[in-house]
């Protein structure tokens, strides 16, 4: 199982957010100095979400119905449909809780 991200090492990472105007996943990365897949793993273990590997997210089709490629860009996040039509959310920043709450009310 992956490490978990604790509040020691979110409160350097905020610091380091404040002082290097970096995003606070960017920041944990760098403070906690895990390969990015581990990071993955203990992202998804702390938000509850499923990690894709690149394989999964290659066997994804973007869905620009659900939300349009501008909204994407501009949000960081894809709508996307596996082989069977079951829809997801990707997203490029878990803590970006404002484009995730603004996905899932359209």
């Amino acid at each position: 199982t992956a490490p978990s991200i604790t509040q020691l090492e979110r409160a350097p990472a905020r610091a380091l957010c404040a002082q290097q105007d970096l995003a606070l996943l960017a920041a944990l990365q760098q403070v906690s100095g895990w390969e990015p897949a581990v990071m993955m793993e203990a992202l998804g273990q702390q938000f509850g979400y499923p990690v894709l590997a690149m394989a999964g997210l290659q066997g994804l089709e973007p869905d620009f119905d659900l939300v349009a490629y501008t909204d994407c860009a501009q949000r960081g996040l894809v709508a996307a449909r596996d082989a069977t039509g079951q829809a997801f959310l990707l997203l490029s920043d878990p803590f970006d809780g404002a484009a995730e709450d603004w996905a899932l009310r359209r």
